[in-house]
């Protein structure tokens, strides 16, 4: 099994920053490239039947992880009994994001920084803001399709900045971590290493939009501890398959599934497990996620929606290696 990360720089304004089933989706375009139609086919129809391992996460601040809020406040709640004192940890912690390993870690271990002094918690200032902003934009109509008569029309787009809280400046950097045994896929990786491209990542591309400059491709060296606590934190969206539900920390996402709009009526939804959740699972983390048939897409007969979401091993006593530290 190989690690990956894929360095990306932002260029422009995002809109929404893509999950791991739409990273799959770009990665799999990509591959369909030097590949034989038959080859990428068989390559969907491996990772579905898991006779091939690919993990792959959201677009994520570079060296930071997604924060499971619920989980914190559940480990420090438990070693505070003054109420006003809950209150103001959990009005902290509901402000961050995303935060680095080595941040974390010092929470985890009941840091003087957040919790013996009030002072240190207001200051506290290491860790990402996800902040979302509308632009007013107007559309004109009449122009665009040479229609007098036409009415103009405005509307809004969602901006989303991170934000650093210690520098106050947004982030420009992220990565994208895929884990895989495939060779297809660790071919596709090792060509691109030293490739610097500019890539459009989501919607509105054409308008401006969620713009990335991919810098190059890295392989990273696995974390040598191993989770004595079958936990592990979710950095994507994840479809489970064998997870232990009442000893996890879930956030659920929603997704508008318009393809199944195509044949039915009826609006069809499909929820995701959102990153930042802890999984709980006594079985080996390739086999915790799963993927779905996607039977209502009618351009790719074998097209799957992705659920194998990026997991990492969940350690409190040795959590703080790797990444971010």
């Amino acid at each position: 099994m190989k690690k990956y990360l894929i360095h990306l720089e932002s260029k422009s304004d995002i809109t929404l920053f893509p999950d791991s089933q739409k990273i799959f989706g770009w990665l799999i375009s990509k591959i369909y490239k030097d590949n034989e139609e038959s080859d990428v086919t068989k390559l969907v129809n491996d990772i579905f039947e898991k006779n091939v391992k690919c993990m792959i996460s959201n677009v994520l601040p570079k060296e930071y992880i997604p924060l499971s809020k619920e989980w914190l406040i559940k480990i420090l709640s438990e070693k505070i009994e003054d109420e006003a004192r809950k209150k103001k940890i959990y009005e902290k912690i509901k402000k961050i994001d995303f935060i680095k390993k080595i941040d974390l870690k010092s929470l985890i271990n009941v840091s003087v920084n957040l919790v013996e002094d009030d002072k240190n918690l207001v200051k506290f200032d290491k860790y990402l803001t996800k902040n979302q902003s509308y632009i007013q934009k107007f559309r004109l109509d009449e122009q665009y399709y040479n229609l007098p008569g036409l009415l103009n029309k405005a509307y809004t787009v969602p901006v989303i900045e991170i934000i650093n809280q210690n520098t106050k400046e947004p982030v420009k950097e992220f990565m994208i971590m895929i884990k895989t045994d495939s060779p297809v896929i660790i071919k596709w990786l090792e060509k691109n290493k030293d490739i610097c491209i500019e890539e459009f990542l989501g919607s509105k591309g054409t308008q401006g939009y969620n713009i990335f400059m991919r810098k190059g491709i890295t392989f990273e060296e696995e974390d040598e501890y191993k989770s004595k606590n079958d936990l592990y934190l979710n950095m994507g969206m994840l479809l489970p398959e064998y997870i232990i539900y009442n000893k996890s920390y879930i956030d659920l996402y929603m997704s508008d599934r318009k393809s199944f709009e195509i044949t039915e009526k009826i609006k069809k939804v499909i929820g995701f497990i959102n990153s930042g959740s802890l999984i709980c699972s006594e079985k080996e983390v390739f086999e915790i996620g799963k993927n779905i048939k996607n039977k209502y897409n009618i351009v790719h007969k074998n097209a799957i929606i992705f659920g194998n979401s990026y997991l990492e091993s969940f350690d409190i006593e040795n959590f703080g290696g790797g990444n971010g530290e």
